[in-house]
């Protein structure tokens, strides 16, 4: 059992950012923690995906669940 983390950076600049993630990304051994930074700016780490699970395949939802989330 391992961990696979992903981080998510912010492709836009915006004062009081939000970030959406839909349901279908989650399994039962996933979670998103949001960092709640005030203003994104390009680049800027604002959330990390977590999943526990063998390392490859947690890497690999990790990298599927960032490719999930939005902001806007």
């Amino acid at each position: 059992m391992g961990l696979g983390h992903v981080l998510y950076k912010s492709p836009i600049q915006e004062s009081n950012p939000a970030l959406h993630i839909p349901d279908t990304a989650f399994s039962h051994n996933s979670f998103v923690r949001i960092f709640g930074k005030p203003e994104s700016h390009i680049g800027r780490r604002m959330a990390v995906s977590l999943v526990l699970d063998d390392v490859e395949s947690a890497k690999i939802q990790a990298m599927h669940i960032v490719s999930q989330i939005t902001e806007g």
